[in-house]
């Protein structure tokens, strides 16, 4: 018997183009053996817009999910939910579909995204408390490395039993067969570097562009492709234009699968400052395509990566160390090469599809069958 579950998370009609990590993660689950070994229901949650719509326009679009939600819980008699969340509102409305479920008798499993929740929770005994009884409509908690684990046994009171570690899955053989073509012996006479996210301050955009302005002050050869677009994107190109960056820093708007592949192809080094993160799945699809990868030390990167063996690890909010080790990866060949190679190895080791997916399925069955 084909066990049911609904899956609440981002399934996007094809002709929308929002993008982000869960839309990603989501899109990978139903192409893997997960899709063939369950019967899914899924309910898109997906943000309509960036930047999103004003409050009352999120709130009626959250009714209007709810209430889908409810109809497909009455019309489909699920065996499990499994829910993927944000922060903000997007985790006050998935708990409250927890506890639905709850109510109806139907296992939960809620996969939380985005280390600020961590955060938050840690910075204000009131929200922790607040977070303890939204998840308690949950029975399953997927964390995405040790740092989650320790939150749900530690501050959210889940028994251990309760917590499995689930590391994001976007390693794909896509990303992972551009990784075991390149030449990581070729050296290029300048280095490309790539951003792929969204281009908001507190991904570290302006950061990023003052480490390239002092790079370019010195004298330092190499490119920038900014991926992504944002609040912060007309600032950005303001930025570049007035500290003459156009001839090192290109603007590519969001890339399409291909796209994308393509960027991957054809760059170098992969670099992230962002201020938050959960685990970057842009980070895992560059290190699966051979790129060196220079990343902030937010949520659950150092929990796989170590410093100078997989990538160059700053602190984030830091220029000058920003700066410091984008100009030790773009000037140092044997670096780069070793990180790349490295890297490469902890994505497919890792982050590979297919075993997250069937640990995946024997935790959604477990849960079920318990």
């Amino acid at each position: 018997m084909q066990y049911k579950i609904i899956v609440v998370g981002s399934f996007l009609a094809e002709e929308k183009r929002i993008f982000g990590g869960v839309a990603r993660s989501c899109q990978t689950m139903m192409q893997s053996s997960f899709a063939d070994r369950f019967e899914i229901i899924p309910v898109d949650s997906t943000q309509i817009s960036n930047p999103p719509p004003g409050l009352m326009m999120r709130f009626l679009l959250a009714f209007k999910r709810m209430a889908i939600y409810k109809v497909e819980l009455i019309k489909h008699r699920p065996d499990a939910i499994l829910l993927f969340t944000s922060v903000g509102l997007s985790f006050i409305e998935k708990c409250m579909m927890g506890w639905i479920a709850r109510f109806f008798g139907r296992p939960v499993l809620i996969f939380p995204r985005g280390g600020e929740l961590i955060n938050q929770a840690r910075r204000s005994s009131f929200k922790r408390v607040i977070f303890q009884l939204l998840l308690k409509g949950s029975r399953i908690f997927l964390a995405q490395g040790p740092k989650w684990q320790d939150f749900a046994v530690n501050d959210m009171g889940f028994k251990p039993s309760q917590v499995h570690q689930i590391p994001n899955w976007t390693a794909t053989e896509c990303h992972l067969s551009i990784g075991s073509k390149r030449d990581c012996n070729l050296t290029k006479k300048i280095p490309r570097l790539l951003f792929v996210g969204w281009l908001e301050e507190f991904k570290g955009v302006f950061e990023l562009l003052k480490a390239c302005q002092m790079l370019v002050n010195k004298g330092i050869k190499f490119e920038l492709t900014l991926a992504g677009r944002g609040h912060a994107e007309v600032e950005a190109r303001r930025f570049v234009e007035s500290n003459g960056l156009n001839k090192v820093v290109t603007f590519s708007g969001w890339a399409e699968p291909i796209e994308l592949e393509q960027l991957l192809s054809t760059h170098d080094i992969f670099v992230l400052p962002s201020w938050a993160e959960g685990m970057p799945n842009s980070m895992i699809e560059a290190m699966a395509a051979g790129l060196a990868v220079v990343v902030t030390t937010v949520g659950m990167v150092a929990d796989f990566l170590q410093n100078e063996e997989h990538a160059l690890l700053v602190p984030p909010h830091n220029v000058e160390l920003l700066e410091e080790a984008l100009q030790q990866i773009i000037l140092d060949d044997s670096l780069r090469k070793r990180l790349a190679i490295n890297g490469y190895q902890l994505a497919k080791t890792q982050f590979a599809v297919e075993p997250a997916m069937k640990k995946l399925g024997d935790i959604v069955e477990s849960a079920i069958t318990g």
